[in-house]
Order: structure tokens, then C-alpha cells, then sequence
């Protein structure tokens, strides 16, 4: 795979030892080692076209924002540089405060037609940094957007503060955190950090006010001198947020290089701002190890750069415990879940995520007792009463699982009371029942009225299917099972479910094939009593029962 490449960039045996060095380097998260590899064949090749395509991808993707920039010029001269190249242009413009330089790759920002809808406040950030106009008057009179819209009130407010209209700005904030809209609280912070920096804590406070977790941190951080969240009193602050929550809303659905690249961009204006430290190093950690520069050891060092004092500590200590798991560091990260839940002052999330880890390594009883503590402070805490169901669900599940049926029948209850049009949890109430032969009339309603919610979901319709495979309804069993199978076809409980119900509607050669799909990603466990039905048949299994 590599010889082909390397071809790129000529005969040099020299400029070729060094790609395929660069390439083996990125393959293997050898991160460093990769983008000092390719910043060498840019010195000797700086007109090669598709090196610095690897090496633009490369950079944007591991945060190297000078190797990037050195990428980018080649695709520039040659009229090939990404859309996201505009914005590294933008953004090397505004660190060094070239705004007439700024202003001009603005200009190329509108006519590519990708970010277009970031110009308006581009333009109000540069306008703001050279001194020239009202940036607030340029950022209105510019033509709306539908997504535009998105971004243009915070950033109306954000300029407003920057400029020291203090007293619009912080009612226009209180304002927009009351709608509820994304990134309203982080703007809420932004905002009470720009005004105390500017020596008004007094007004930065009746931004702060309720009992949320963050606003009280945020609140402590003020009276102690320090600032919850980066203030925003420049052009460079002003960006950075732009670009920050662009990359958030990017990576929403699914983390892609491209939302990792701007990530990135908005931290090398504010390399500080937690968020997206924080948001960067979870898209790392999701991301598709087919990218160049992905690596874990990045990604948790990234989120370990957090205060882990500050506004976003919860969030902060959840992925890291996450990236150690992901990277096979059980043991720490369990030992982590167990400091943070052995606090005094330890939160219904600190209990929860223990409850995650313990399930993970399958030790159910232990996991039962932290999602129970975690329910005890769930039904104290009013502000989490939609959380409520959720957790009974999980304490009822690892109640389940850890052997105590009789203790987990009435806490799955109770999610589904609290929850009714929550299919989850019918699905899983319905099908814990089917699997213990209980109640099988109330389980197979459960199960119906989860696939009525969720028709498309094939683990509800392997409940559904079973349920009907216990009623002795098999065809209507494996028009179910086989639309499970279709959206899931790897999974072994699923296969076999379908076996079964094939078996008893007499159709003995696709029942056998339904066990083989079964048996190959059953576990060990599970090989035995699918090779006896391979064998034996269904009745014959069933007799010996």
C-alpha cells in the first residue's frame, strides 16, 4: 500500500524512505515522529501537490497548525486547498493580527460557498481587531442566514461586551441562556467571565444565578479571582468561540476530521477553553482509526489539559475514565471511578459511571450497588427527575444480571412507570420477563407497545419475535426474527430466536443455517447448546430440558 504513494514524490530515494517513514509513523499514532517526517519532505519537495495533501490532512487532523500552514501553501498556489484552509488561513491572520490579510481570506471565505455563513461575523471579529466601524452595526446590516442564525446572537452579544456595551450585552445574554438553545450556557459563562475580567463581578454574577452544579463552580471561581471559562475581549476570544461551537455542532451526530480540524482551530486562538479541549479530545477518542494522527494517549492528554477544578470537571473526569477503558486500562480507570465516587462531596454521576465501569467488566452485583446510589441521589435532587428512569433501568438491569431477579422485577417496573413511552425500557421489562417464561401475557404487550414506539430497532423486534415464538404464533415469530436479523445479522441471540421459530414452523434446513449464523459470534459459552440443536434438532433439545 504504501510503494504506490510514495511514488508521489519522485525518485529520491532519500525524499521516498522519508514518505514511507511518515506514512508508517501516522498509521501507527507515532504522531510526533509523522509530522516532523513530512515537515522534512516539504522542505526538500515544496511544490508536490499530493504530499501536501497528506501532510495538510495530517496536521489538521493531530493539531499541528504549523506544519498545516506550511501544507497548506503548495494547495493554495496550486487552487486546491480544502475549505477548512480558508479558516487556518483566517486564523493564522487574526494570531498575528494582520487584518488586512484577515479581511481578504474573508473575502475567499464567501465566495467558496462552504462557510459563507460565517462571514458576516468574520467580518465583525476584523473589523473589531483593526478599529474600524461598529463591528455590531457591520455584524446587522449583514444579510441573514438560515445558519448563520445559529451563531449570530451569541456573537452579537460577545461583540457587544468586547466593546464595553455592558449593560445590552448582559441583557440580551439572560435573554438567549432562557431560551435553551445550544450553547446558551456556555455563552452564560462567556459572558460573566467578559464582565468580571472587565472589573463588573457583580453584573458577571446575575448571569450566574441558580443551583446548577456549573453556575455554582462558576460562581466560586469568580469570588476566588479566577475565571470559569475564558473572557472574550478580543478578536482572537471572539473567534475562537465562533469556531469552538462550529466544530461541536459539526461533530454532533458523529466526530469527522473535518469537526476535529476546526476543534483545533478554535484552540490555537484559546488553547485554554475547556469545552473544547474537551470536545476535541472526545471526537480523538471516537473517532475512526483508519484517520491519520488518531491516537488515544493524544486524546487523553488533550482532555487531562482541563481544569479539573473548573465548569466542565464532571465532563472532564468522564471521558478520561472512558479513554482509559478504551485503552484497555481497566484497572485505572476503575480506580479513578472509585476516588471520584469515594468523595464526600460525589455526585449522582460519579456513582453512575462506576455503576458503567463495573458493568463492563461484568462485575453486575458491584455495578447494582453504585446505580443504586446513584438512584438515592436521583430521587433526592429534584432537578433530576427525568434522569430517574434511566437509572432504575440500569440498577434493575444490573440487578438482573448479577442473579437477583426478585429485586430487579420491581425497579425495571418502575422505570416503565415513570417512563411508559420510553421503548427501552418496555423492551427490556417485556424481554426479561419472556426470558424467565413470567407473565409471558403482560411481557409480550410490553414488547408490542416498544415496537410500536420503535418499530425499526431490531433488538425490540427480537423481543417481539420471541414473544410471539411463546404465544406458538412462529409465522408471525419469524416475520419479526427475520427483520432482526436483517438490521442485526451478526448477533447470535437474534439467529438463534430465528432458528428456533424455523425449527418449530417445520422448516428444518433454514433453522439449521439460522443456528450456524448464531454459533459464529455466540460465545464459548453458548457453543454447546447450539452444536446440541445443530445435531440434535430443537424437540429433542427441548426433551432432554
Amino acid at each position: 500500500m504504501v510503494a504506490p504513494a510514495a511514488a508521489t514524490v519522485g525518485n529520491d530515494r532519500a525524499a521516498i524512505g522519508a514518505y514511507v517513514h511518515a506514512r508508517l509513523a501516522d498509521s501507527t499514532g507515532a504522531t510526533e515522529i509523522a509530522n516532523r517526517s513530512y515537515a522534512e519532505l516539504l522542505d526538500q519537495r515544496p511544490d508536490d501537490v499530493v504530499l501536501a495533501s497528506r501532510a495538510y490532512r495530517q496536521a489538521m487532523t493531530t493539531g499541528d497548525i504549523t506544519l498545516a500552514l506550511r501544507a497548506a501553501a503548495p494547495l493554495d498556489r496550486a487552487g486546491v486547498l480544502p475549505a477548512d484552509g480558508r479558516l487556518l488561513l483566517f486564523v493564522a491572520a487574526v494570531r498575528t493580527k494582520d487584518w488586512a490579510a484577515a479581511e481578504r481570506i474573508t473575502d475567499r471565505v464567501a465566495s467558496d460557498g462552504n462557510f459563507d455563513f460565517l462571514v458576516p461575523m468574520l467580518r465583525a471579529w476584523v473589523a473589531f481587531g483593526a478599529r474600524r466601524g461598529d463591528p455590531v452595526a457591520i455584524l446587522d446590516a449583514a444579510p441573514a442566514s438560515a445558519l448563520g442564525g445559529a451563531y449570530r446572537p451569541a456573537q452579537r452579544i460577545l461583540l457587544q461586551l468586547a466593546l464595553g456595551r455592558y449593560e445590552d450585552a448582559r441583557l440580551e445574554a439572560r435573554a438567549l441562556a432562557a431560551t435553551g438553545t445550544a450553547h446558551a450556557g456556555e455563552l452564560r459563562l462567556t459572558a460573566a467571565a467578559t464582565l468580571a475580567a472587565q472589573g463588573r463581578r457583580d453584573a458577571a454574577l446575575t448571569l450566574l444565578e441558580g443551583d446548577a452544579p456549573g453556575l455554582v463552580k462558576a460562581r466560586e471561581m469568580l469570588a476566588a479571582g479566577k475565571a470559569p471559562v475564558p473572557p472574550v475581549t478580543d478578536a482572537r476570544g471572539g473567534t475562537a468561540w465562533l469556531l469552538g461551537r462550529l466544530a461541536a455542532d459539526i461533530g454532533a451526530r458523529a466526530p469527522s476530521p473535518g469537526a476535529i480540524a476546526i476543534g483545533w482551530l478554535a484552540l490555537a486562538l484559546a488553547p485554554d477553553d475547556d469545552a473544547t479541549l474537551l470536545l476535541v479530545g472526545r471526537m480523538l477518542a471516537a473517532g475512526d482509526d483508519d484517520w491519520p494522527g488518531i491516537d488515544d494517549a493524544a486524546a487523553l492528554m488533550l482532555v487531562e489539559r482541563a481544569n479539573p477544578d473548573g465548569v466542565f470537571a464532571a465532563a472532564r473526569e468522564q471521558i478520561r475514565v472512558g479513554l482509559l477503558m478504551q485503552a484497555d486500562d481497566k484497572a485505572a480507570a476503575l480506580d479513578e471511578a472509585l476516588a471520584l465516587a469515594g468523595r464526600p462531596e460525589a455526585t449522582l454521576a460519579d456513582f453512575a459511571r462506576l455503576g458503567d465501569i463495573y458493568t463492563r467488566l461484568d462485575r453486575h452485583g458491584e455495578a447494582a450497588e453504585a446505580y443504586g446510589r446513584a438512584v438515592t441521589l436521583a430521587e433526592a435532587d429534584g432537578r433530576t427527575q427525568a434522569l430517574r428512569w434511566s437509572l432504575y433501568l440500569l440498577y434493575g438491569g444490573a440487578l438482573d444480571r448479577a442473579g437477583d431477579w426478585k429485586r430487579a422485577l420491581p425497579m425495571l417496573e418502575k422505570a416503565v412507570a415513570l417512563a411508559p413511552q420510553e421503548a427501552h425500557a418496555l423492551n427490556y421489562l417485556g424481554y426479561s420477563k419472556l426470558e424467565k417464561k413470567q407473565d409471558i401475557a403482560n411481557a409480550t404487550l410490553l414488547v408490542k407497545r416498544a415496537a410500536a414506539l420503535k418499530p425499526d430497532d431490531p433488538a425490540i423486534a427480537d423481543s417481539l419475535g420471541y414473544a410471539y415464538y411463546l404465544g406458538g404464533d412462529y409465522p408471525r415469530a419469524i416475520q419479526a426474527l427475520e427483520r432482526a436479523v436483517a438490521g442485526q445479522p451478526a448477533d447470535a441471540t437474534i439467529n438463534e430466536h430465528l432458528g428456533d421459530a424455523y425449527w418449530k414452523a417445520g422448516r428444518r434446513f433454514e433453522a439449521r443455517y439460522a443456528w450456524r449464523a448464531a454459533m459464529a459470534t455466540a460465545e464459548a459459552a453458548e457453543h454447546d447448546r447450539l452444536a446440541d440443536k445443530l445435531e440434535r434438532g430443537l424437540d429433542l433439545v427441548q426433551a432432554r430440558r
